[in-house]
């Protein structure tokens, strides 16, 4: 007997969900969505504030990310989102707030904290603690992404490698996600048969944690943690599925499940998704052949 929902009860959940949105949702929320909805319009707006982002959490350095800031600003404009007040201040420090960087990055990186305190949490426990208890108690799967791309040099990739390891460690983390490029710093083009063993080696060392240290779900059973291996540029997919296969296809890990994460353009997704399912169908026979032989 076939259990799949039908269509038309999709379509029905799916209703219900969004009118019980639109009935919840408080004034805040819904200037937030404009918000969000004039970035989302224009591209610019949306590559100036993840960059932004991304670079405030990594750049160390006082005047260099008030200097790398203001080339922001230079590049993609005031974004339009922004109100007047901070079109105002944007076009102020564009215009000679950056020299004096020890006022205005204090500000703006605590401007960022506070606008981005919903969706991106402070690590620091008990905070976190906290908030892993509740959407545990929730039933709800939390995946815990450490902020940042790509890294900026060696010693900041080990630094946030074995961040991932150490959260691994924790027994209320069960998923993480992790980037090629937020572990290693020389992933490109003419560096990969360089960077592919060690990156081997410290995909395998996650993987291993993840096993070392499972979890316990609402039912009381010891689960594996969950890696998911991601990817933020297009060029790297072939690299980054390549590396997936390679790892997963050792023995140790013959029933580990981890996930993937690939970008592709429309006219590459077809084939990704034949390539992947191949893997992974061949990988399942390939467990289980394993299997017999130690049997």
């Amino acid at each position: 007997m076939d259990n799949r929902p039908t269509i038309a009860e999709v379509q029905e959940w799916v209703l219900r969900l969004y009118n019980t949105c639109e009935q919840t949702i408080t004034d805040e929320e819904r200037k937030e969505q404009h918000k969000y909805a004039i970035m989302v319009q224009r591209p610019q707006d949306k590559k100036f504030l993840v960059k932004m982002l991304d670079e405030s959490s990594q750049i160390r350095d006082r005047k260099k990310l008030a200097e790398r800031i203001k080339k922001l600003i230079d590049r993609y404009g005031v974004p339009e989102f922004l109100n007047k007040r901070d079109a105002f201040l944007f076009k102020m420090y564009q215009a000679f707030g950056y020299h004096f960087d020890f006022i205005a990055i204090p500000i703006i990186k605590k401007r960022l904290r506070s606008d981005t305190s919903k969706v991106i949490l402070d690590e620091a426990r008990p905070q976190l603690t906290e908030h892993l208890a509740t959407r545990f108690r929730q039933k709800i799967g939390q995946n815990v992404n450490l902020l940042g791309e790509v890294v900026l040099g060696n010693g900041e990739a080990d630094h946030r490698y074995h961040h991932y390891l150490e959260a691994l460690e924790a027994p209320d983390i069960n998923y993480i996600s992790v980037k090629i490029s937020g572990i290693y710093a020389q992933t490109h083009a003419l560096n990969y048969a360089e960077s592919f063993p060690e990156l081997v080696k410290r995909m395998s060392a996650l993987y291993q944690k993840a096993m070392d240290y499972p979890y316990v779900d609402e039912n009381g059973v010891k689960r594996a943690k969950f890696v998911n291996l991601d990817m933020e540029e297009y060029k790297d997919a072939h690299f980054t599925l390549r590396l997936f296969k390679e790892v997963l296809n050792k023995p140790e890990f013959k029933n580990y499940s981890a996930g993937i994460v690939v970008q592709a353009y429309l006219p590459d997704a077809y084939v990704w998704g034949i390539e992947r399912s191949g893997f992974f169908n061949g990988r399942e026979k390939w467990a289980k052949g394993f299997e017999n032989q130690r049997v």
